[in-house]
């Protein structure tokens, strides 16, 4: 059971994919609002649709951050899932596969 600062690597980027993807929803969200509050607040007349591409786009990059980080996270995980699975050995594989044949 070695790599404890990588387990809790994993974990961290785990958490922080799914923080992320709240709070990058909650401003995706928000920027809808932005082009009636210049409008409103200066006088200058703006598209709604201005706000509604920038929250396409920013919705987009949100997922991009969260998929990168959750995938970076599992990534970790796999890596110690494969050194548990190379350390058990063919002895155990052959109890194995004597259990299922019986």
């Amino acid at each position: 059971m070695n790599y404890k600062a990588l387990r809790v690597l994993a974990t961290v980027y785990k958490v922080l994919a799914w923080v992320t993807l709240v709070v990058g929803s909650f401003i995706s969200l928000s920027v809808l609002f932005i082009p009636s509050l210049i409008s409103s607040g200066l006088g200058v007349p703006v598209s709604i649709g201005v706000g509604i591409v920038a929250a396409f786009v920013a919705i987009g990059f949100t997922l991009i951050q969260f998929i990168l980080f959750l995938g970076f996270g599992e990534l970790i995980s796999l890596i110690f899932d494969i050194e548990a699975n190379t350390h058990k050995g063919p002895v155990v594989e052959e109890e194995e596969e004597k259990r299922m044949a019986a």
